[in-house]
C-alpha cells in the first residue's frame, strides 16, 4: 500500500465507463447517475459540465443546451469553463442558432478568448462565419484539421457551403458520416451532405445541358 490513500471520485462509475466503451449513451446514464448520487455542489456542478460535453458528442444538442443553464460557470476550474463554453457555442452555430451562437460568445468573451486551446480557435471561426466572413472561418479551420479538436469538418463544411465550395465541401463531406444516426447533430450533418450532393447534382446537370447544345 501507498502512503496516501487515493480520494475516492464521485465519478469513479462514469469513468470507468466512459474508458470501456467511449462516450455513448451508456456513459451519459451512468454520468446521470454518479451526478445524482454526488453529496457536494461542486461535485455536482462539476458533472453537469461533464454531461453537457457528453451529450454534445452525443449529438443530443438540445438536451445539452438544458444542462448548460443549469451549471455554474464560476465553480468550474479554468479548463472546464471554457471548454463547456466553446462547445455551447459550436452545438448552437451547428442548429443555425446563430443569435444565440453568436451572444454567448460576447457574453462570456474573456473566458473564451483567455483560452489557448484549438477549441477557442474553432470557437473564433465561428464567429468569423456568424458574421459573414466565410473566408477567414475557413483559412483558421483549415490550418485546425489536423488537430485533435472536434468538430472541425463539420464547421469548415458549412463555411464552404455559404461560399459555393461544393466541390471542396463535398473532399471533406464523407467524414460527416461519423454523425450519423447522433441526434440533432445527425440531423444537422444529413442536411449538409443533402445540400452538397443536389448541388453537385445540379452542377453536373447543367453542364450535361450545355455540352449537348453545343453537339
Amino acid at each position: 500500500m501507498g502512503l496516501f490513500k487515493k480520494k475516492p471520485s464521485a465519478f469513479e462509475v462514469s469513468a470507468k465507463t466512459l474508458a470501456e466503451k467511449g462516450f455513448c449513451d451508456e456513459y451519459i446514464d451512468a454520468l446521470k447517475d454518479d451526478i445524482s448520487n454526488a453529496l457536494k455542489p461542486r461535485d455536482i456542478n462539476k458533472g453537469k459540465s461533464y454531461l453537457c460535453n457528453a451529450l454534445i458528442i452525443c449529438g443530443r444538442l438540445n438536451e445539452a443546451y438544458d444542462v448548460f443553464n443549469e451549471v455554474d460557470l464560476n465553480t468550474l476550474d479554468s479548463i472546464l469553463a471554457p471548454n463547456l463554453v466553446q462547445n455551447i457555442i459550436f452545438s448552437l452555430f451547428v442548429q443555425d442558432k446563430l443569435s444565440a451562437a453568436d451572444e454567448l460568445y460576447y457574453k462570456h468573451n474573456r473566458l473564451v478568448l483567455h483560452d489557448h486551446t484549438d477549441s477557442m480557435r474553432r470557437t473564433l471561426a465561428i464567429h468569423e462565419h456568424i458574421q459573414g466572413r466565410y473566408e477567414n472561418s475557413i483559412t483558421i479551420l483549415a490550418k485546425m484539421l489536423d488537430s485533435d479538436c472536434r468538430f472541425l469538418d463539420i464547421c469548415i463544411i458549412k463555411s464552404m457551403v455559404k461560399l459555393d465550395m461544393y466541390e471542396s465541401a463535398s473532399e471533406i463531406g464523407s467524414s460527416l458520416n461519423a454523425y450519423d444516426g447522433l441526434h440533432e447533430l445527425g440531423n444537422q450533418s444529413m442536411k449538409l451532405k443533402r445540400k452538397i450532393l443536389n448541388a453537385l447534382d445540379g452542377s453536373r446537370i447543367k453542364r450535361t445541358h450545355k455540352n449537348k447544345k453545343k453537339k
